[in-house]
């Protein structure tokens, strides 16, 4: 199980402030229940202490859920989020704008009523995000402490996955905002109607009950392309915004389709709109001692 010092560096990379800086060094009993006081105290009014509450209970739980927090795996996400947040302030387009407003609130109390007002007025408009390859929704749960998404649908062909997910993303799972699946995302489809591409995923809730939703992505991101034959970029229709990461760490058994570079990277997955590519040097598996330097690449575009 993870010890309290490596969960804290985690906390620290996934939400990186002044306050979890500070009390790290308060930890003196290596406990998950310590550390779980102390960062419902420092966060008390943060939009992301009930998601931490929730991973920390379940890592305890759940020790598998320690590999999704390995450093390049935390690193990757803050990675995707941060530059997200660049395209979407930076860029001009309304359909981009529309996509994911930033929470303007995020380091602030949320006591004023009028600011908690209008934060619920800027998320009313957001769009719905489809995660491929999802995992145990760590990600989804730092895009909804992030940004004002409204709705994220998580997908994984890993059975396991989809309560993990559920669970650590609790708040959102019972309003139906979040949902996670177990499908394999090539055989996603979509089907044009009413001026939109939409695709029919079936979701289980708590009690098994099953419930069917058609619904349009304005956004899909997959972090784990090197994991799929390219099928699934394939069935994407023309005019989505999607994120891709992907990487050149080929000697993972389960890496089998990797890219050699950034520019083979865009050769495959052809967008007509480039908004952001960008390469992230990171540590895997030691060999012979010594980390396993790979890197890992992104592109977030309009397809």
């Amino acid at each position: 199980m993870i010890e309290t010092k490596k969960l804290l560096d985690r906390i620290e990379l996934l939400f990186p402030c002044k306050e979890n800086i500070r009390y790290r060094r308060a930890m003196l009993d290596h406990d998950f229940e310590s550390a779980r006081f102390i960062i419902e105290l420092i966060n008390e009014y943060k939009p992301w202490s009930i998601f931490l509450n929730n991973l920390i209970k379940k890592l305890r739980d759940y020790p598998k859920l320690e590999v999704a927090l390995h450093q390049s795996q935390v690193q990757s996400k803050h990675w995707l989020v941060d530059e997200l947040k660049k395209v979407v302030d930076d860029h001009d387009d309304p359909k981009i704008k529309a996509l994911t407003t930033i929470k303007k609130n995020y380091w602030k109390s949320y006591e004023d009523s009028g600011e908690m007002a209008q934060w619920m007025a800027d998320a009313s408009n957001i769009s719905i995000v489809f995660i491929y390859g999802g995992w145990y929704g760590i990600l989804a749960g730092m895009l909804f402490c992030h940004l004002s998404i409204n709705k994220i649908r998580s997908f994984d062909m890993d059975p396991e996955c989809r309560e993990v997910a559920r669970k650590l993303n609790i708040e959102q799972t019972k309003t139906w905002d979040f949902q996670a699946a177990t499908l394999d995302v090539s055989n996603l489809e979509y089907e044009k109607k009413d001026e939109r591409w939409k695709t029919k995923v079936t979701y289980f809730n708590d009690k098994l009950e099953e419930n069917e939703l058609e619904e349009s992505p304005d956004f899909i991101i997959n972090t784990s392309a090197e994991h799929m034959v390219d099928k699934w970029f394939y069935n994407i229709p023309e005019q989505t915004m999607v994120l891709i990461q992907s990487n050149d760490y080929h000697e993972l058994p389960d890496h089998i389709n990797c890219v050699k570079s950034l520019d083979h990277m865009k050769e495959k997955y052809k967008l007509s709109n480039i908004l952001y590519s960008g390469t992230l040097e990171q540590k895997g598996n030691l060999v012979q001692g010594v980390p396993r330097v790979f890197k890992r690449f992104m592109l977030i575009g309009i397809k």
